[in-house]
């Protein structure tokens, strides 16, 4: 480990490094195997990261979150509103719930 300093005259000091050296260490190693990682070993592992429950969970926290801000309703109230009540809308809707009654989940209803 770089950093690490011991005297080496001294054979029964105990090796001690700080949580920050070994921190950065550990920093360092995951750096390092990332860039070493061949770029189609690292796209399955992102794939699968994003295939991931974990990442679903986190990512409607996300957007559960932003959705509350204050700042998210003075922006998008007004325009959300009419665009409920647009045709585009139920459009959509209509191809989402077309979608759901042809997919595997609705059929295990």
């Amino acid at each position: 480990m770089y950093g690490l300093q011991v005297d080496l005259d001294c054979p029964s000091q105990p090796i001690v490094p700080s949580p920050e050296l070994l921190q950065d260490a550990l920093d360092v190693g995951h750096q390092s195997r990332m860039v070493t990682t061949p770029p189609l070993k690292r796209q399955r592992v992102v794939d699968a990261y994003l295939e991931s429950s974990s990442f679903e969970r986190k990512k409607w926290e996300v957007v559960e979150e932003f959705t509350a801000l204050e700042e998210f309703n003075y922006l998008v109230g007004d325009r959300l509103e009419a665009f409920k009540t647009s045709i585009e809308f139920k459009d959509l809707l209509t191809k989402q719930l077309m979608a759901y009654k042809v997919s595997v989940e609705f059929e295990d209803l």
